[in-house]
């Protein structure tokens, strides 16, 4: 069990919050650094909004998926946490072989940019074939 300080990763919810111990553990990594890169950089507290969903065809489903809500970071702050994980987790959404990819970043902060957009967030993903 990973200790996730509240300072640095908020859950929208209690469940939310223990749906943490069931994710992967390349996930719950890749959660923490993105906590923390927001809260030692800019003094914020990132806020996850989604992880475990009943959707089995979602990689959220697997326990692959995360989405942080970015309504709480002004666009320069959203622009340099998309930036730090371009460089922290290299495998970006576009690599030469996507399914070779070990970790995905969506910016979804503007309308429209996914199906079923709930509000600015930017979502991240563990390649599940490796997970």
């Amino acid at each position: 069990m990973i200790a996730v300080p509240n300072h640095i990763v908020a859950f929208k919810s209690d469940e939310l919050r223990k749906d943490f111990d069931k994710v992967q553990p390349r996930l719950q990594a890749f959660i923490l650094a993105d906590g923390s890169f927001v809260y030692f950089k800019y003094g914020i507290t990132l806020i996850g909004t989604g992880l475990l969903r009943d959707n089995m065809k979602s990689v959220h489903g697997h326990g692959n998926g995360v989405d942080f809500r970015t309504s709480n970071l002004s666009e320069l702050q959203g622009d340099a946490l998309v930036e730090f994980l371009k460089w922290q987790f290299p495998y970006y959404v576009k690599t030469p072989m996507p399914s070779k990819a070990r970790y995905s970043i969506r910016d979804e902060r503007k309308p429209h940019t996914s199906d079923d957009w709930t509000g600015s967030h930017i979502h991240g993903q563990v390649n599940w074939r490796e997970a």
